[in-house]
Parts: structure tokens; sequence; C-alpha cells
């Protein structure tokens, strides 16, 4: 399989290829620049580029020529004023070049058909709040965020023309309609460029040409790396804090690059080698995330894994786009719809993309409207396991079953992707068609079972990676040791005990197919933590083959899972983790067309006849998975009910 379709199939841990790309050899033959290119790389980039000035001399040089340009009258009333778009076109801005990178800014932005454009480069930046830079345009001033600012005098060439595309100058960011048109354009305009330029910022502290030595050292690496305790380490874990990978937009414009080279203040390296260290990283050096809190390794590894997946296209819904962007921060919260809109899904088309980012559309109306087409499209109830609400607010009685993408506090119990193997709690239930109903079609009409009711619940489980997870599940586990003896399924309890902890996952969120490493790692957890497994009546498993037990894998896969939950326990002796928000007397259901069990709430208006409820959240509860709580009902000695999910 080629390496291309191999990252391809990785898909946060692909069962069929994980295994080979955890092996350091699975690296080791791809083409990557050998040891010491990195330098010669910085050396061959034409001189002009090496224009750059550090930001405290900026500064002065800003407010000097703002001195110079109010002195000698360069600075109008009225700025650039930009004119109309024809359709599928857009602007290039043209960087005149300079001798002396302090001289200032100045440029050209020339309407092109999109197709027929000159050869150009794409800009993949932050943008930032402070809005105190500016260039010259066509002989007018263009006010302009100092991040981009920075930006463009890194690129501008000393001696020729440069031709970029740059949203907040390429755009009329004061005309609605021409950023939604854009908008719809901006798949092809990263596409069709020559190189997407990722622009990380100033490199104030000087680390990024150590940082990118030891990425490509990382990437190439067939071997060991040093420990996480190392000061080796520093450099690459200011390289993961860099704002660029924490941004929604961003993804969008890598995954589309056919070519990307990242800038970090005057260094350099190939987007390419920076994506074979996230996957190297993400999938073998565990310790080394916890140990400096490097989560956007996780954000790297996404990006380049669909910038590869644009070459070789393996689709998903546009649910799974919106569950894996969610942790990605965006200014408007309607872009968490809008920025996905470039990526060609099962389901959506860019024709169901009515794009308005004034006030005649809500956000909670484009919630609604998206959540409707996803149900009324894919017939299953997984968008359900998307709502989650705020912890210290009231639930809303309306539209409980939408979820607000603007909040985002744990992480999906279910495997998320199509490929994988999935949870099948609805089992053995008659599936019919989704439907809505109420006044106004506002409630989500479906059938299913009441399994059981909430008992009691754990406090809230910490889901950051540092010893306050580690002791919050150790208390927990504890909690659950002591308060049952035995559990409705016969099995062992420290096997219920991991598998609820993790959601009966491993650490790359994937349903656990290695149950004796699974074990083995949680039996580790225990006993580094002072206890063993005999003295809560349950023994660990043993023999010859138990492989030995890693507690940093054991962590990543329950903090994924239980961080920010609850565990609670039910009437019938069940355990599960569940939302925040769960409390005593909550109902854990079983609905048709759902891959999970569902923790809902009574409405204060339901009546016999009109069962209404709200939605809670999605909910582990362990046994009942794979449609063990369907089957007496299937034998018919308790009938299906209704619901009205309010």
């Amino acid at each position: 399989m080629s390496e291309v379709k191999r990252v391809c199939a990785l898909q946060y841990g692909d069962p069929n290829e994980r295994n080979s790309f955890e092996s350091s050899a699975a690296l080791s033959p791809v083409a990557l620049p050998q040891p010491g290119n990195a330098e010669q790389y910085r050396k061959s980039r034409c001189k002009h580029e090496t224009q750059h000035v550090p930001t405290t001399d900026r500064d002065i040089q800003d407010r000097t020529y703002r001195d110079t340009f109010k002195r000698h009258r360069y600075y109008p009333r009225v700025g650039y004023i930009y004119k109309p778009l024809q359709p599928k076109t857009m602007r290039l801005l043209e960087i005149y070049p300079s001798k002396e990178c302090r001289s200032p800014l100045s440029c050209y932005l020339r309407p092109v058909r999109l197709g027929e454009a000159p050869s150009y480069e794409a800009l993949s930046y932050r943008w930032c709040k402070q809005d105190d830079g500016f260039l010259r345009c066509s002989g007018q001033n263009l006010t302009i965020r100092r991040n981009l600012k920075n930006a463009l005098t890194r690129l501008r060439l000393s001696d020729a023309r440069r031709a970029v595309w740059a949203d907040a100058i390429c755009i009329n960011q004061k005309d609605e309609k021409e950023k939604a048109d854009q908008i719809k354009l901006m798949r092809k305009i990263y596409s069709q460029a020559t190189r997407v330029l990722v622009w990380l910022g100033e490199d104030p502290d000087n680390e990024a040409e150590q940082a990118f030595v030891r990425i490509e050292q990382i990437a190439q690496a067939d071997g060991t790396l040093p420990p996480p305790q190392d000061p080796w380490w520093n450099p690459v874990a200011a390289f993961y804090r860099c704002d660029w990978f924490s941004r929604l937009w961003v993804f969008q414009e890598v995954a589309m690059a056919t070519n990307a080279d990242v800038l970090w203040g005057v260094s350099k390296i190939p987007w390419e080698t920076v994506g074979h260290a996230s996957i190297r990283i993400r999938t073998k050096l565990h310790q080394h995330i916890l140990h400096h809190s490097m989560m956007n390794v996780y954000h790297g590894y996404l990006f380049y894994k669909w910038s590869v997946n644009q070459r070789d296209p393996l689709l998903e819904s546009f649910l799974y786009m919106l569950q894996i962007t969610r942790k990605l921060h965006c200014s408007n919260q309607k872009d968490r719809i809008y920025a996905l809109s470039g990526f060609e899904t099962v389901d959506m088309s860019p024709a169901d993309f009515n794009i308005d980012f004034g006030v005649k559309k809500s956000l909670r109306s484009l919630h609604q409207d998206f959540a409707r087409k996803i149900l009324g499209r894919m017939q299953t109830l997984d968008v359900l396991s998307a709502v989650q609400h705020e912890p210290k607010k009231p639930i809303l009685r309306k539209l409980t079953w939408v979820p607000k993408w603007n909040i985002c506090t744990v992480d999906t119990l279910g495997p998320l992707g199509s490929s994988y193997k999935r949870y099948t709690a609805c089992q053995g239930l008659t599936a019919p068609l989704i439907e809505w109903t109420g006044n106004w079609k506002q409630f989500l009409h479906t059938t299913g079972i009441e399994f059981d009711s909430i008992i009691n619940s754990t406090g809230v489980i910490s889901g950051s990676t540092n010893p306050e997870m580690l002791s919050a599940l150790v208390a927990v586990s504890t909690q659950l040791f002591a308060e049952i003896s035995s559990y409705p399924t016969g099995e062992p309890l420290h096997r219920v005990c991991c598998w609820t902890l993790t959601a009966g996952k491993d650490e790359y969120g994937m349903i656990v197919e290695k149950e004796a490493q699974h074990l083995a790692d949680f039996t580790a957890f225990w006993a580094k933590n002072g206890h063993s497994m005999q003295q809560h009546h349950s023994r660990p498993p043993c023999g010859e083959d138990i492989p030995s037990g890693d507690v940093d894998r054991f962590l990543m896969a329950a903090g994924s899972a239980c961080g920010g939950r609850r565990l609670f326990h039910t009437s019938k002796g069940y355990v599960g983790i569940g939302p925040v928000v769960l409390q005593g007397g909550d109902i854990v259901c079983i609905l048709s067309r759902g891959a999970m069990p569902f923790v809902l709430r009574r409405d204060s208006h339901s009546r016999r006849s009109k069962r209404r409820f709200a939605l809670i959240g999605e909910a582990y509860v362990h046994g009942i998975m794979y449609g063990e709580g369907v089957s007496k009902y299937c034998d018919g000695k308790q009938a299906i009910g209704t619901f009205d999910i309010v």
C-alpha cells in the first residue's frame, strides 16, 4: 500500500493499518529531506525571502511611517475602495518588491478569473485582534492585521513582484455577499495555488530553527528519541503551541493544498515533514504528549491526514467533519459549519450551504437546520451524540436534540468514522423513519425503550491530562469496587471498571481489539497507584502471554472517554458514564436508529399520551452496547414506547 493510502487508512488509528504505522519501519521508506537538509532548505531560499524585521523594530517603524504619511498627507480620510467582483472571480495581491526591508508595504489587487489565474501562492495564517498594520494598495491606505502585515513583509521579494492570495485583503470583508461567494471558491483557490504558505507568526524567542531541525529528526527517526523530560523537546513543544494549529479555518486551507511550506519567523520547513513528525508523535510518543501538553499534535496529525486524503479522497459524513473539528477555535461560531463547506462529504454538497454571516439567520436556527438535514439524510440518531450542555446553565426546554457546536466540553463516546467498528445498542429494535412532531414540528419523534433509571452518580471526572485526572480515576475506581460486589453480566469487576472508564475504546478512540493488552494497561494503572485487584474480589488476567501494561496508554484512553463526565449507577446494578448534567431519576434509554444509549429527562409537560423528554446526552453503559438491553423487548415481554424529544 502506498504511503498516501496508508495515511488515509490511519484515520485516528485504523485497525488494519495502525500496527504498521506504530512500527518505526513504517516511516523509514518515506522520501523526506535527508539529515541536514533543513539547513540547506533554509539556505536555498532566495535572499529576498530573508526580509525580516524584529517585532520591536517594526513597532517603531510603523509609528515612524504613520507620522510620515500624515505629515505628507498620504493618510486620506477614505482608504482603499474595493470594486465588485464578477462571478467565479478572485483578487490576487501583487506585492511590490523592495530592497529595503523597512520600507512600507506596497501592493496591487488584481482581479482574475478562477482557473485562468497566473501562478500564485495562498497564505494560511491566524487572524489576530490587533488591526494596527497598514499597506499601500494602488496608492491608497489599507488597514490590515499586524500578523498579516508581518507575513507579507516576510514574503516580499527584493527584485520581483510576488502574487499571493490572503483572505483578509483579497476579500472585501465589509461585503457579506462577496464573503459568502468567495468562501464557496476557497477549495479551488487553495487547491489551485502553486504552494500554500503556512505562517505561524514571529519567532521572538528564536526557537524556530532549532525546532525545525528536531522536527525533521522526529520525522526521519527509525530509532529512539530523547525521553520526554529531556530539554531537547522544548523547541518542539513551542512549535506545537503556535496558535495556527488550533484554528478552524486553516484546516480547510492546508487540507486543500497540493504543496505547502511552514514559515515561522525567518525559518521554513516542508509541511510534509511536519505531517510525518506529527504522525510519529501521535502514534508512538504518548508520554511526550502528556509531559509537554502538546495537544496540538492531534491537530497537526488531523490536518496532515486530510491534506493527504485530498489526493486520494475518503468520503465521510458532514457530521464526522463537525465532530473532528469541534475543538478548533473560530471567532464567529457560524464558521463551525461554513468553514467546512469546501469538503466533499457523502451527505452534503456546496449547494446545501446558504452562507449568511449577517443577522438574517441566527446561530440557533443554523444549528437546527443542519441537524435536520443530517437526521433526514443519514436516517440515524448519530447527531444526538454530539449534544452537549453547559454544566452551570439550566437545560432549556426547546431543541435539546440540536447540537450546539460552539459548546465542546467532552469527546464523543462512540468511535468516529464510517469505516470502523461501532456500537449497536439499538440492535434488534425496529427502525421507523425519523419524524418531527409538535405545533411547529420542533420535537424529534422516535421509538425505543426505557432501559433503566439512574440512582446515583459520582463527581465530575477531570478531563485534563494531569494529576487531577489521575486522582479522579483512582477515586471513581475505588468507589465502583466498593459499591458493587457483582455485575449483572457476570463479568469480573476489574474488566467492568476498565471498560467503563474507557468506554471500551483504546487510546485512538476505537473500540478495543487487543483486550488482554487493554486489561494489562488498566492493571498497571491500578497497581501503580497502590491498589490490587484482589482487594476488590477481582483478579487481573493471568497467564504467560499477558503483555506488560502501559499506564500512559490507559490514561489517554480513559481521559478521552470519561474526562468531563460522571460515572453513574442504575437501579438494575449497571454502571456507565454520562453527561456532567445528569442527575438521579434520569432515564437510560435505547432509541431506534441510535448506536449509543441516551440519557433522557422527563419533561414537565409529559403525559401518558404525549411522552416528552429532554435529551441530556449520550452514555456508555457496560453490558448493553451491542443490543443486550433490547433482547427482552424483542421477546414481547415489554412494549416499545414512543419518545418526543423536545
